[in-house]
C-alpha cells in the first residue's frame, strides 16, 4: 500500500519524472520516483506511508512532459481501496427467488445488496452462504450508498452490471 506503478501511453520527458511532481490528498507524502524503463512508459512512485482504505484519495501530476514537450492534459486521478464492512454496512436489500412468471424481468435469482456506510468497502473475503454452501464475492468495490446485484454466474449476463456467482445458494 506504499507503492504506485504508473504507465503512460507514450514515452515521457524523464527530467520531469521526478518527485516533486507528484502530489497526494491527505497529506501523504512522495517519498521516490524510480524509472521502470528508459523511455519514461512507466514510474514506481513510492509514497511515505499507506494511504486509508475505504476513502477517495487523488494523485495530482504538476509539469510532467511527454518527450515532445507536451505537458499532459489530465493531470488528476482518483483511486481508493475499500476497507472490509463493519456489522450492519451492507444489508440485502432485495431478494429475487423463483421469478416464475418473470413479470417481465429476466427469469433469474438475485440478491441486491447495499453499501449503508459513510465509506467505500471491499467485498473481498464478503461471503453469501445458506445452510449448505456458500460463494465468496469478487474483490470489488462499493461506495457509500452504492447498490450491486448479486446473481448466479448462470444468468448474470441478464442482469446487467450484476455480480455473477459460482455457487449460488439456495434462496428459500
Amino acid at each position: 500500500d506504499t507503492t504506485f506503478l504508473l504507465q503512460f501511453s507514450e514515452s515521457m520527458d524523464v527530467a520531469s519524472l521526478i518527485a516533486t511532481n507528484f502530489s497526494f490528498s491527505s497529506g501523504i507524502a512522495v517519498e521516490n520516483v524510480t524509472l521502470q524503463d528508459a523511455f519514461g512508459y512507466e514510474v514506481m512512485v513510492e509514497i511515505s506511508a499507506p494511504y486509508t482504505a475505504g476513502i477517495l484519495h487523488s494523485l495530482t501530476l504538476n509539469s510532467i512532459r511527454d518527450c515532445a514537450g507536451n505537458a499532459l492534459s489530465n493531470n488528476s486521478f482518483e483511486f481508493a481501496k475499500g476497507r472490509m464492512p463493519l456489522a450492519y454496512e451492507l444489508i440485502i436489500t432485495e431478494i429475487m427467488a423463483k421469478p416464475t412468471p418473470s413479470e417481465g424481468l429476466p427469469e433469474v435469482e438475485y440478491v441486491e445488496i447495499l453499501n449503508t456506510s459513510s465509506d467505500i468497502i471491499s467485498l473481498e473475503n464478503v461471503v453469501l452462504a445458506d445452510l449448505v454452501g456458500s460463494s465468496r464475492l469478487k474483490d470489488q468495490i462499493l461506495s457509500p450508498g452504492e447498490y450491486l446485484v448479486l446473481a448466479p454466474n448462470s444468468g448474470a449476463d441478464q442482469l446487467p452490471g450484476s455480480m455473477g456467482l459460482f455457487n449460488w445458494p439456495n434462496l428459500n
